[in-house]
């Protein structure tokens, strides 16, 4: 069962230990049911994501 104390930036982090640098923190965009999940320090029960639920995963381009 997933721990609902876990927040946004957790994820974010667990994503980029297990994936490596192709998915830099920083350049991560999570999206849940539409919606882009933007504050870091909101969990996953604020943002209502159960256990079957899914995240998209986006990595923002950065420009030079």
């Amino acid at each position: 069962m997933l721990g609902f104390v876990v927040q946004v930036k957790d994820v974010k982090t667990k994503i980029n230990e297990t994936q490596g640098d192709a998915f830099p923190v920083a350049n991560m965009v999570l999206v849940h049911q539409g919606k882009l999940l933007n504050n870091e320090e909101s969990t996953l029960a604020d943002n209502k994501i159960s256990e079957q639920g899914f995240v998209v995963v986006m990595i923002k381009n950065v420009r030079i």
